[in-house]
């Protein structure tokens, strides 16, 4: 059985000197497979050279990528008075947040601006993790308010400072709704800057996770049904003890947890509240 141990050092240059002039991944492995004679040579697997390159690359980000994207929110400061671009730095001179909008986010908010969502990518690019503000305009479609970057791990006052930045740019105009995914962080920062406002969960993020914890077809049907089934709150009550008890659930901890939740998902508890169809698709 072939044994794997990390890149020595003159593999860890070549793989980076050949990621720095944007040679694919799957061709640098070739090259070095070409180098010594066959796979079966070399010191390393597929996943240790790919996991090198991503840490190279997130180092790259710290360093040039960071100073060419705050050049350009300069730039665009520079020609566009409603640009608004705004970061912070570390205690070791490295960027640790970004927050960035420009005139037509601006002028979307201003009309728009009731419902706001919030949208997160993580560990799905090299810059950790990307928050996108957005909504949707009088034709349904969607509009981006703003776009935040944060380079480190996550914590609450990251979030806040985004939250609390983007209200600074449009002006303290509080959004009536926010509507986001089941993010404890998230939930606890919206309530600190936005404490009025209405909150809500995606649909398609609480039925992603119930195709995750509770893998049954028949359930993913019944539960979407209770998502958006047009009932009292008493009617809503009788359904999910009879899902509950059909699928055998009373000791679920998802499904308990998901339940003590319902007055942020369910269309019984929120017929009251427009959200314009943001949020409610699954």
């Amino acid at each position: 059985m072939h044994e794997y141990c990390i890149l020595s050092d003159a593999d860890k240059v070549q793989v980076k000197n050949l990621q720095d002039i944007s040679i694919r991944s799957y061709h640098i492995l070739g090259y070095l497979t070409v180098q010594k004679d066959g796979y079966v040579s070399l010191s390393f697997n597929q996943k240790d050279m790919y996991n090198l390159i991503t840490q190279h690359r997130k180092k790259k980000v710290k360093g040039s990528d960071a100073n060419a994207a705050i050049s350009y929110l300069r730039g665009k400061a520079g020609d566009d008075s409603y640009f608004f671009g705004k970061y912070t730095l570390s205690n070791v001179n490295r960027l640790e947040k970004l927050f960035w909008a420009d005139r037509t986010s601006h002028i979307d908010y201003e009309y728009f601006g009731n419902v706001l969502t919030f949208a997160s990518t993580y560990n799905r690019n090299v810059y950790n993790k990307l928050l996108i503000f957005s909504g949707s305009n009088h034709h349904g479609q969607t509009i981006i308010f703003g776009c935040g970057l944060l380079f480190l791990n996550e914590d609450i006052s990251l979030y806040k400072w985004l939250l609390q930045t983007f209200l600074e740019i449009i002006g303290n105009k509080h959004p009536r709704l926010v509507v986001t995914d089941k993010h404890l962080s998230m939930r606890e920062v919206i309530k600190q800057v936005y404490p009025y406002a209405i909150y809500r969960l995606y649909a398609w993020h609480l039925h992603r996770n119930a195709c995750e914890k509770v893998k049954n077809y028949g359930f993913l049907n019944d539960f979407k049904e209770l998502i958006y089934v047009n009932a009292s709150v008493e009617e809503f009550e009788v359904k999910q003890r009879h899902m509950v008890e059909k699928y055998n659930l009373s000791s679920n901890y998802w499904a308990d947890q998901t339940y003590e939740l319902r007055y942020l998902w369910a269309l019984a508890h929120l017929r009251n509240q427009f959200f314009g169809q943001i949020g409610t698709a699954s």
